[in-house]
């Protein structure tokens, strides 16, 4: 398992993108911000993973919670913690309420994962 928490107040893909293509002023720094602020890991993790996302917000109400995984889960991966984010099978995240924003996140590596296909596992 690979855990961290960011004192940064999450951003939203609202807020990251001008029209479909562009990233926003904003985008860029908070970015530059989260990168600087993890450190890389020595190796990216391999197979399918399970990713938790706890977002910590003044106003939990205000944004929707799809809305703020999308931007993390792409700079985890950015910064090397696993090498595309299609590795992700599980995905937990939620909102909690707090005085002072921030986000923090647990990767764990799945074992024993059952696909059902046509009601046979």
């Amino acid at each position: 398992m690979v855990e961290g928490e960011l004192h940064i107040k999450p951003l939203s893909s609202n807020k990251a993108w001008q029209g479909r293509r562009f990233s926003t002023t904003e985008k860029k720094r908070y970015e530059e911000e989260v990168l600087l602020s993890l450190q890389k890991p020595q190796d990216a993790l391999q197979g399918d993973l399970e990713l938790e996302l706890v977002f910590y917000l003044v106003h939990p109400k205000r944004s929707d919670v799809d809305n703020l995984v999308k931007i993390q889960q792409d700079l985890l991966q950015k910064r090397g913690f696993f090498k595309n984010d299609n590795q992700i099978v599980s995905l937990i995240a939620r909102k909690e309420q707090a005085d002072i924003e921030s986000w923090s996140f647990k990767i764990y590596g799945m074992t024993n994962i059952f696909r059902i296909r046509g009601g046979q596992r």
